[in-house]
């Protein structure tokens, strides 16, 4: 992404950094951040938010805030484990000083189920505390399925996000070819040149100040992966600003009180 001009979001967990050789070092993150990337909040130790409790909740959110804020780390939006969240939750999200938090599953992919959903999300986010996005992406996915997200809501604008977990990681079902990975990098590059999309972080397209960070308690051990996220913004044909299309990652147009884990 770097040698093609593009740059993504990684959300990543405090708990894994410098954890074992597979998870990144905080050399590592500081470099992609230093690169022109984003690093964003993930949780401690990744657990299903919707199962722990308030304090639980308030401890994996704002201590994963705090432990990449003080390794130099600029955190202003954050990812749900498992896609998994309450209004309760999104409330305590805000409260850790975050911007955004993503969802996954809200928006119209190959996905059987998602069929019949919007095509993006909107701009801006009508719930920016669970924005929409297609299902994480998985080892099913094929090339065209990876420019269909793009290629269908050009015409319409909003915000599409894509969400990576593994690349060139054999025998994993979440894993992206990096042959795949590749080729979508260079079609988004193509489309953005052609003036149909504009690549952009989360950061970049909610925007908002680096709030100040809540009191942090006590770090947590590592469990999970971190999630990618690569962010394109596509843009229709009309000029109009409200028309825009984002191509990065999840939004919600409504919240429900009971749990989604995707």
């Amino acid at each position: 992404m770097n040698s093609k001009g593009l740059h993504g979001t990684f959300f990543t967990p405090s708990g894994f950094l410098n954890s074992d050789s597979l998870h990144m070092t905080t050399a590592q993150a500081l470099a992609l951040q230093a690169a022109g990337n984003e690093i964003g909040g993930h949780t401690v130790t990744h657990p299903d938010l919707a199962q722990a409790d308030a304090g639980e909740v308030t401890r994996q959110v704002c201590d994963d805030r705090t432990n990449l804020t003080n390794m130099g780390l600029r955190v202003t939006n954050f990812a749900y484990p498992y896609a998994s969240s309450t209004p309760a939750i999104e409330t305590i999200v805000q409260s850790c000083g975050y911007n955004s938090a993503r969802g996954l599953g809200d928006i119209a992919s190959q996905i059987p189920a998602s069929a019949g959903m919007p095509l993006s999300e909107t701009m801006p986010p009508a719930d920016p505390y669970l924005t929409k996005a297609p299902d994480q992406i998985d080892s099913t996915w094929t090339l065209q399925n990876l420019k269909d997200l793009t290629l269908k809501a050009e015409p319409g604008g909003g915000w599409m996000q894509y969400t990576f977990h593994h690349i060139n990681i054999a025998n994993n079902p979440l894993n992206v070819s990096t042959a795949n990975f590749n080729a979508l990098i260079d079609f988004l590059v193509a489309e953005q040149a052609a003036g149909r999309i504009i690549v952009k972080t989360v950061d970049q397209v909610i925007g908002g100040t680096v709030k100040t960070n809540p009191a942090g308690r006590r770090r947590r051990r590592p469990s999970p992966p971190e999630i990618f996220s690569a962010i394109p913004v596509l843009r229709p044909p009309a000029p109009s600003p409200e028309g825009r299309l984002r191509a990065g990652f999840r939004e919600a147009t409504a919240t429900t009180p009971t749990p989604t884990a995707r």
